[in-house]
């Protein structure tokens, strides 16, 4: 299978992490609140993320939930924003968290907070990159997970299970 369209993926991912929240939150209702926060900065900027690529329209970004602790209040994202159209409004949609968290989330519009410092941007191999430095990366780059081992008997290394 030929992945050279990979390198034509441009993406900057970060772990967000929220405090102050219900654990049981989805993540949905935090796209919600915070997709509502970057429409009332930009129209334009929402309209992007939101319609991706508009020859075949789907969001220009991926949120799920990273928890790795079951702290109650702490609640952690993996945002990734992709697509150059996407990028040039990074700033724009950083500060939308923080809106977001002043208005709140869930039915009982619950406050958290989503400072620029809970914002850890990743690198292509999913380490932390510098503070204050996000790089953007191209899909290409990511480090994937190594084939599962031969005597795994389902995985025949020639790309078919």
């Amino acid at each position: 299978m030929e992945w050279s369209f990979l390198s034509e993926i441009w993406l900057l991912s970060r772990l967000v992490t929220l405090t102050g929240v219900n654990y049981g939150t989805p993540v949905s209702a935090f796209r919600n609140v915070w997709g509502d926060a970057v429409c009332r900065a930009s129209e334009e900027a929402f309209r992007v993320i939101r319609d991706g690529n508009c020859r075949q329209p789907r969001p220009a970004f991926v949120l799920r939930r990273m928890n790795a602790s079951r702290r109650r209040s702490v609640y952690t994202l993996r945002w990734t924003l992709l697509g150059l159209d996407a990028l040039r409004y990074d700033a724009l949609l950083c500060r939308a968290w923080e809106t977001a968290g002043r208005w709140g989330v869930g039915p009982d519009q619950r406050p958290f907070s989503a400072s620029a410092g809970g914002m850890v941007a990743q690198g292509p191999d999913g380490n932390a990159v510098a503070a204050g430095h996000p790089k953007i990366w191209r899909l290409s780059e990511a480090v994937w997970p190594g084939a599962p081992p031969a005597s795994a008997g389902w995985y025949s290394g020639k790309g078919s299970a």
